[in-house]
């Protein structure tokens, strides 16, 4: 029999186990969480309960549990040191220099709102206001639309349920129907553009950045005023894709 270390507190560990298993699974509801770790319901719903108030945990309109943004934001710290993170830098620095517009790289956190994880500023007086840890809507972003297009089907129906989307210039996209004709698009021919849709003045490329399982979990993009874009868009669309495959090089040479 093996010997309970005096050390370990029940309650952090079955807390941890939790979040574990909504983490494996994406989403989870209360009953298959307790059948999964073998916890009476009661406890699992009170730890659910703590880490839902604390932000580490989000509960859907399906009663099912996701991970949360405290979650995101603890590990955004940790890709500060992160071996893929300090490479990826790398590439958006040549982005940057190459074009002198801001490039960016983003997921989508769990309320399907574009997270910034990685991000190079130009030296151009006039530029994105974005910071590491920022969300913006995907809808209306390059970034976001290039996700959504690749996002589990179940899970956009879903994200398209809570149309119509605030409107935040002339161009930003409202209705379900618009947006899914430009994922379609995006889809097709393999980027998503922002053009003026978030912010006025504001022109974005991105394309998806997959894992070597062909998985899309990010976006890269550059991002500039449209004065400035509009000029270099075809080259940009040309670059972009060979930053992705780039990243996904570099995946895949860092030891798991």
């Amino acid at each position: 029999m093996t010997k309970k270390n005096p050390y370990l507190l029940d309650t952090v560990s079955n807390a941890l186990a939790v979040l574990d298993c909504v983490a494996e699974n994406g989403h989870s509801t209360l009953t298959q969480i307790s059948e999964d770790l073998g916890i009476n319901k009661t406890v699992v719903f009170r730890i659910l309960y703590t880490l839902e108030a604390g932000g580490y945990v989000t509960k859907t309109e399906t009663s099912a549990y996701t991970l949360g943004h405290r979650v995101m934001l603890h590990g955004q710290q940790a890709l500060k040191h992160n071996a893929l993170h300090q490479r990826v830098k790398g590439v958006l620095r040549d982005l940057t220099t190459r074009f002198n517009e801001s490039s960016h790289m983003g997921l989508l956190d769990d309320n399907a709102n574009v997270l910034i994880v990685s991000k190079i500023d130009a030296a151009a007086t006039i530029q994105m206001s974005s910071q590491i840890g920022k969300t913006m809507p995907a809808y209306c972003s390059a970034m976001g639309k290039c996700l959504l297009a690749h996002m589990n089907p179940l899970q956009l129906k879903e994200y398209m349920n809570s149309a119509p989307f605030p409107k935040k210039t002339l161009t930003t996209l409202t209705t379900a129907k618009e947006l899914e004709r430009e994922l379609g698009q995006i889809r097709e021919r393999g980027y998503a553009i922002d053009n003026e849709e978030s912010e006025e003045g504001l022109f974005c490329v991105a394309v998806p950045v997959a894992n070597s399982r062909g998985k899309v979990y990010a976006a890269v993009s550059l991002s500039g005023p449209s004065s400035r874009m509009i000029n270099k868009t075809s080259q940009i669309i040309r670059q972009l894709p060979l930053a992705a495959q780039e990243i996904l090089r570099l995946e895949a040479e860092i030891p798991q």
